[in-house]
């Protein structure tokens, strides 16, 4: 049990570096290309959105208002969201590594522009995953955040002094 509140703890650290990763190539590879692929852009910003989401929920865990046990991230990380959230953003780091320029390189470097290494129905698929998976994540907060609330409502409630006669 303890490992496992560890490992969900750890896991938002874990996935808040590989999509700064993937936004700082992503931005980068951008600024030097003349015509980058509007599916980097979308992509681009659905990990931004992953990425707000992901600062939010580690605030939460940081903050220790909501128990990580009692967390809907556990709830998410059971069911694979937390996995699923490595794998996508791990494939679009991949994408981007494909196409960013190798010193040197620079016939290569061409190809490299131009070539967009998705596929329309693969970026389509793509999108459509991290748009999910941003909504679930931010499910997740949703659901943490009105517990932290309640919570907090509750320990710090004004008590009525009655007067016993």
């Amino acid at each position: 049990m303890m490992a496992e509140v560890l490992a969900i703890a750890s896991a938002i650290p874990w996935l808040l570096s590989l999509s700064g990763t993937v936004l700082s190539e992503g931005y980068s590879f951008l600024s030097t290309v003349w015509k980058a692929p509007k599916e980097l852009r979308q992509l681009l910003s659905e990990t931004a959105a992953i990425n707000t989401v992901l600062g939010q929920l580690q605030a939460l865990v940081d903050d220790g208002t909501v128990p990580v046990e009692k967390s809907a991230l556990k709830s998410l990380a059971q069911s694979g969201g937390i996995d699923s959230c490595f794998e996508l953003l791990r494939s679009v780091h991949r994408s981007i590594a494909r196409c960013e320029r190798v010193k040197g390189q620079e016939i290569r470097n061409m190809g490299r522009m131009i070539l967009w290494p998705f596929s329309e129905k693969e970026t389509k698929d793509t999108l459509m995953k991290l748009s999910r998976l941003r909504e679930n994540l931010h499910i997740a907060l949703s659901v943490d955040t009105v517990y932290a609330t309640s919570l907090t409502h509750i320990l710090f409630r004004p008590y009525k002094l009655t007067h016993y006669s």
